[in-house]
């Protein structure tokens, strides 16, 4: 076995260069800076896991004296983190009951899908892009990837090219579904944490819908395409006809969801309809994340009557915590790059770097490097690097970072060629199934779509 132990001693090496090169920078800006490249290299080159090189450079920078304890660990408590805990928790919540493979079967079956591979293969691509919008990209894929391979495992007949694109296609489906609402993929917490954290008015709920929807829906009609080009219209298959019956903890899991997801769009709805009583005290508490917990914390006491509820404390085992302290530690770092003047630094440089060519043609320049710098990092790692930037860059410009940032967080959930890119390309690569070269294949179309609809949306949008 291949000894890769040397590299780990790059990033380290590589900050203490950095340290002694930028000498005209005053001492916590080398020092930051130094720790921020070791963060940057270990997420893109090694395999520590991201949350750990995360708290490594947080820490450091208190161990360092760049911030203070309590302004680094802050954002490990942001309302974001809360929102997508609560909604890791309804997801497990879903798998838990089965909620989600009833639903899907349920559709399956309908008699105008039910034995056409071409109608179940939309069927299961809609699905995965309609789940990933409230309960994560990345819980979507992973709740669809046992319904199709127990599909497959029905029908011998198909071939396994066949299953491979599926695989792919679900992914796909899961990616852009994820960035219609803000809490479908990780880059949204992102970017709303950091508007958040630098007093930047951010959208609510229903706002980032309306504005992300028309995006979303525009590449999933381009997904169907593919599909429809691809997938033999005449093949029949076999379908799950099991009968699954509904139990008083799905009914109650259904209610906790819609409640949850009524909550979250109360407030943007309102705005839209009475404005008057956006300032009203009941409006402006529904926080997205305390409303996510509150709903969270629901399945764990329903059903009142029966001892076994619909989620125990065990279950909180298999909350993708890693997840949540990545996010944490995303956006104590984006913080810190502020807050020490770094972050001015180096959006002068592009300014500057940038100053002959219109704000329009430099984001579209910036989505797609995004897009195809996520292939080979991660859309988290992506984000937690380019978001701060961006905002800097426009504040220094005068202008409003919102579309900006909200664009950029978007491009990163848009890389669909390499299984590292997104956590459901990862997911689906993870079975073995997926042929490497089709991934490539379809996810580099998709990729100059996605840059395309990127550039005219925000074109539009401003």
């Amino acid at each position: 076995m291949k000894n890769n132990w040397p590299k780990y001693f790059i990033g380290p090496l590589l900050s203490i260069l950095i340290y002694f090169y930028f000498d005209q920078l005053s001492a916590d800006q080398r020092i930051f800076l130094a720790i921020f490249i070791a963060v940057i290299f270990n997420w893109l080159l090694t395999d520590i896991p991201l949350f750990l090189t995360g708290i490594f450079g947080v820490t450091s920078a208190v161990l360092f004296g760049v911030v203070g304890p309590n302004e680094a660990l802050s954002p490990f408590a942001h309302p974001i983190i809360f929102l997508f805990m609560g909604g890791y928790i309804l997801a497990q919540g879903f798998q838990k009951t089965g909620l989600d493979k009833k639903i899907t079967s349920k559709i399956l079956d309908l008699s105008f899908i039910k034995g056409n591979y071409f109608k179940v293969s939309l069927c299961f691509i809609f699905i995965s892009y309609f789940f990933s919008m409230w309960i994560s990209n990345t819980a979507t894929t992973a709740l669809m990837l046992p319904l199709i391979l127990g599909l497959f495992s029905k029908n011998e007949n198909l071939p396994k090219k066949d299953m491979s694109l599926l695989l792919i296609f679900v992914a796909f489906a899961s990616s852009i579904g994820g960035i219609t609402t803000p809490v479908g993929s990780t880059p949204n917490a992102i970017a709303l944490g950091l508007l958040n954290t630098n007093s930047i008015e951010y959208p609510s709920f229903i706002e980032w819908i309306f504005k992300l929807l028309p995006i979303s829906l525009t590449l999933l009609c381009f997904l169907f395409f593919i599909v429809y080009i691809k997938v033999d219209k005449k093949v029949e298959i076999q379908t799950d006809h099991q009968v699954f019956k509904i139990f008083k903890k799905d009914l109650y899991l259904i209610l906790v969801f819609l409640l949850v997801v009524a909550l979250w769009t109360l407030p943007g709805i309102t705005k839209i309809l009475a404005p008057s009583l956006i300032n009203s005290q009941i409006i402006k508490s529904m926080n997205t994340g305390v409303v996510a917990i509150l709903g969270s914390c629901l399945l764990f006491i329903f059903p009142l009557e029966e001892k076994t509820k619909i989620l125990e404390i065990s279950d909180l085992n298999k909350i993708d915590w890693p997840s949540l302290l990545l996010f944490g530690a995303g956006l104590s770092l984006g913080k810190i790059l502020f807050s020490c003047g770094l972050a001015s630094i180096i959006s002068s440089k592009l300014i500057l770097l940038f100053d002959n060519y219109s704000f329009f043609t430099v984001m579209s320049i910036i989505f797609c490097f995004t897009i195809f710098f996520t292939e080979i990092s991660s859309n988290t790692a992506t984000a937690n690097i380019l978001i701060p930037i961006i905002i800097s860059i426009c504040l220094k410009l005068g202008l409003s970072p919102l579309y900006p940032v909200i664009f950029v967080a978007t491009a990163c959930s848009l890389a669909f060629m390499l299984p590292v890119a997104t956590p459901p390309n990862a997911i689906v690569y993870g079975t073995g199934h997926i042929n490497k070269n089709t991934m490539i294949k379809y996810g580099l179309i998709l990729n100059i779509l996605s840059i395309i609809v990127l550039a005219f949306a925000f074109n539009f949008y401003n």
